[in-house]
């Protein structure tokens, strides 16, 4: 016979077999956060683990030195993916929020601001991908007998 047992971590449920002992959720992200709490637990109490942590930690600084790896990743300028392109510029255009608060925003939502620059050249690259469309839509709305205004 199954039991149902609440998620520590996400709060879902999950059946559980009652002959299993500790048995956590199957989701992905739910096993994510447990691994990480009890990582972050056993480094702060058991010493062994955690000076296996600092050799490793050694060892892959050995295998690739700090020059070569701040020189190659470090260092590289900072780019970001069309989503959070697009949702910059979905801000300003569409929410006409400033750039200085898009900065804010940003900052508050995810720990790191982006650059008011960033924002204005991504509208930029918004604006100049979407001329063709514009063009083409404002040819068919000229094309028609009838256009549609809301007074609004």
């Amino acid at each position: 016979m199954r039991s149902t047992f609440i998620c520590l971590h996400c709060g879902g449920t999950f059946l559980c077999n009652p002959r299993v002992k500790n048995q956590k959720s199957s989701d992905k992200e739910c096993r994510r956060a447990s691994r990480r709490a009890w990582k972050k637990k056993n480094y702060a109490t058991n010493k062994s683990y955690r000076q296996k942590c600092l050799d490793s930690q050694k060892a892959w600084r050995a295998r690739y030195p700090a020059c070569d790896y701040q020189k190659q990743y470090r260092n590289a300028p900072v780019q970001y993916g069309n989503g959070v392109k697009a949702y910059a510029v979905l801000l300003n255009v569409h929410f006409k929020l400033p750039f200085k608060k898009i900065q804010l925003l940003f900052g508050d939502l995810f720990g790191y601001s982006i650059n008011e620059l960033t924002v204005y050249s991504a509208s930029q690259q918004c604006y100049k991908k979407l001329e063709k469309t514009e063009e083409i839509i404002k040819s068919k709305v000229a094309e028609n007998n009838v256009v549609h205004a809301d007074e609004t």
